[in-house]
């Protein structure tokens, strides 16, 4: 049976507040349309629409102050960003020498002295060594000449025209991925993933992504023994190799991969925010937050941003993005956005920016992402790990990958704090198809990640087992 409508005609009334619906609809769709990109280029704007660095802040989010106060100055944290032509040549990747002297020796750069890569870099590509006192910690994303692999060494230094490249092999990671690991040495984050990029600070458009900092570990983070994640916490994979007995905070929130922001009630005015890069910082921690990345190892906090912001800034403003003036206006504004700063105590891995409404738009998605063009990639990706099945599952799920060539092959599990649970498998396999049935009886409920690494190349999904 079709029941049918009311057929009497609309009144005037009625065909005057349709029009002003459509009329209404209509504006404010291209409003919105002109207030928030419909696309976006992935070296720009990099990384999953999901991923930590592109996900906002949610009205469910649990906020605790942080209690940073001053420090001596503004600062920046530089980091290398490039992209590599096509055609570079490969050279060799060492570890640095030493902190102070990056640029000695012919260490493997993955601790592991069986280990030999090389990286495609232009011979005319240039890094200078550390200096003491500046040891600057030059975390670096190289772009691939296939478009979406990025190879994350830190800390960068080349310096010789054609020479060796040195710094940790920190990661190989896909640009249309999640993003999370990269080559900044104390969490073992991204470089790429939220750094300040040129002319978002200068620029009219308000910054869309969360952002990095680094803080005093001597004074602010803590660093707890009894922690299953001392020093750290999710999505940050590690902390500094010394943070037992020099982490000097009292908070056990305040660690390395936490995830920092201003509250929702707050306004510019609260701050007395004047310049207009604070005012842009300000919506960007409040509707993104920032990820603590680093140690900062003394008495500031610092943004991270890529070579040659702090140029632009000073270009624009006339005034340096990096003062110890306290009189300055860009001080003040700087400091006081840091000590307003909370920690979203419930940013986790199934509740990235605390859950609820989100503050903003996810980030659009990509368009077709650019083919992989192996024969000018030194490093074969040639594999796929696909969903588990199912899921979630109790306690038996089934992990599938395919090989397009032999490979020496690991499959690792891993908790939701980053912990390594268990070795799948670790061998060397032949092309093909395969299934490996996964019995978790041993594992209490909750997220956890799988890790195919293929050849050095790693890919990760995440699972749940619920009991």
């Amino acid at each position: 049976m079709v029941a049918l409508l009311d057929a009497r005609p609309a009144t005037w009334r009625e065909k005057i507040y349709a029009v002003f619906l459509v009329i209404l609809f209509g504006f404010t769709q291209s409003l919105f349309s002109q207030s928030f990109p419909g696309s976006r280029d992935p070296w720009l704007w990099p990384f999953d629409s999901l991923s930590i660095w592109n996900m906002p802040i949610g009205s469910d989010a649990t906020y605790m102050p942080a209690g940073l106060d001053f420090g001596n100055r503004t600062f920046v944290d530089e980091e290398v960003l490039a992209i590599i032509p096509a055609g570079s040549p490969f050279r060799p990747l060492y570890a640095p020498g030493s902190w102070q002297l990056r640029c000695e020796g012919m260490r493997s750069p993955t601790g592991n002295p069986n280990d030999t890569i090389f990286i495609q870099i232009p011979d005319n590509f240039i890094v200078p060594d550390a200096a003491p006192p500046q040891t600057p910690n030059n975390s670096a994303a190289l772009l691939q000449p296939d478009g979406r692999t990025i190879v994350s060494i830190g800390p960068m230094a080349r310096c010789d025209s054609a020479g060796p490249v040195y710094g940790w092999y920190a990661s190989v990671d896909d640009i249309y991925g999640d993003g999370y690991f990269g080559s900044h040495g104390g969490s073992g984050l991204s470089a790429l993933g939220g750094s300040l990029r040129l002319g978002e600070l200068t620029g009219a458009e308000p910054i869309r992504h969360a952002i990095k900092i680094n803080i005093w570990g001597e004074r602010y983070m803590m660093y707890d023994s009894t922690s299953a994640t001392p020093g750290y916490r999710w999505p940050a994979r590690q902390t500094d190799s010394y943070a037992n007995g020099v982490y000097g905070g009292n908070n056990p929130e305040l660690v390395l991969g936490a995830l920092m922001a201003i509250p929702p009630e707050m306004t510019p005015q609260d701050l007395d925010i004047t310049q207009p890069a604070a005012e842009k910082l300000f919506y960007a921690l409040q509707d993104y937050g920032a990820y603590i990345v680093d140690d900062a190892a003394w008495n500031v906090t610092a943004l991270c941003a890529e070579y040659g912001v702090i140029d632009e800034f000073q270009a624009m403003y006339g005034y340096p993005m990096q003062t110890n003036d306290t009189s300055n206006v860009w001080y003040k504004d700087y400091y006081s956005l840091v000590r307003n700063l909370h920690i979203v105590t419930n940013n986790r891995v199934d509740n990235i920016g605390g859950g609820g409404v989100r503050r903003q738009p996810l980030a659009p998605p990509f368009d077709t992402p650019t083919a992989i063009n192996q024969a000018g990639v030194e490093i074969a990706r040639s594999f796929e790990l696909l969903q588990n099945y199912p899921n979630p599952f109790n306690p038996q799920t089934t992990i599938a990958y395919h090989l397009a060539k032999p490979a020496k092959v690991r499959l690792l599990i891993y908790d939701v704090s980053g912990q390594l649970q268990e070795v799948l498998l670790k061998e060397k396999q032949s092309a093909g198809s395969y299934q490996l049935a996964v019995d978790m009886h041993r594992y209490a409920s909750g997220i956890y990640f799988y890790r195919l690494t293929v050849d050095g190349v790693s890919k990760t999904r995440k699972m749940m087992l619920v009991r």
